[in-house]
Formats: C-alpha cells, structure tokens, sequence
C-alpha cells in the first residue's frame, strides 16, 4: 500500500499514511521513554539508576506485544496521521478514541503497516505450519 487512506474517527476525518519504517523505529523509541519514565519515578532516589537505565535503553522492544495497549496502538495510528496533517497534537488524537473501535484500529494499523500486499494476505490466511520433522536427540 503506497497511498494514504481517510479514516473516520470521532467528529473529524483523518488522512493516514502507510507505516514507514522510520515511525517503527519512533514507535520503539516510545515504548523504551515510557518504560524508563516509569522506572525513574517508581525507583527511591537512593538507588542506582544507571544500571536501570540501562538495561531498559538497551532492551528490546517487542512491537506485536507493544501494540496490544490502547497506548500503542493510538501512537502508531498518530505517527501515520502527522504525515499528512502535522497540525494533530497526539494528546487531541487519543481523546477521540473509543475502546469499541479497538479491533478496527487494529485491523488498520495491518493495513497501513503491510498493505494488501500478497505477503500480508498470505501471513493472516496461513499461520506457520508446524514442523513434522523428527526432533534431534
């Protein structure tokens, strides 16, 4: 999918363009400052935070697991709206969505991550197979 697509949400109507891979890489970056802004303020000042910050700076991120939350999904949805209406303030954004639009947010954000491409119809219709090879003592 290489165009944007307008998507009904609340009162107004948004132009959202296809996930790039430079929105994934923001995304991570999301996850990592929200796990670290937790971190330091649940941590009692007397303990080393270097070490924690740290790990969690160098941890990786599990995009799917990451894009289960309401946060997750609502700030992938943002970075592929400010392509095309930069004015959107994710704060605003988040205000308008509804926990019944959940499984449609989610549909979407396949949509504009894979496209209708053969490779996204083929991974959603055919989950991988099971190996019938012997297993190796």
């Amino acid at each position: 999918m290489s165009e944007s697509i307008e998507v009904p949400i609340g009162d107004e109507t948004y132009r959202m363009s296809p996930i790039t891979l430079a929105d994934l890489a923001k995304f991570e970056n999301q996850i990592k400052s929200e796990r670290l802004r937790i971190a330091l303020d649940v941590l009692p000042p007397s303990t080393d935070r270097a070490e924690i910050v740290a790990e969690i700076l160098n941890a990786n991120v599990d995009v799917t697991e990451a894009l289960t939350s309401m946060s997750g999904i609502s700030y992938l949805l943002w970075l592929s709206i400010v392509h095309m209406q930069s004015d959107v303030k994710l704060d605003a954004f988040r205000e308008k969505l509804k926990l019944e639009d959940l499984r449609i947010l989610q549909t979407l954000i396949d949509k504009l991550a894979f496209g209708d491409s053969p490779r996204a119809e083929e991974d959603n219709n055919n989950p991988p197979a099971e190996s019938t090879a012997p297993a190796s003592t």
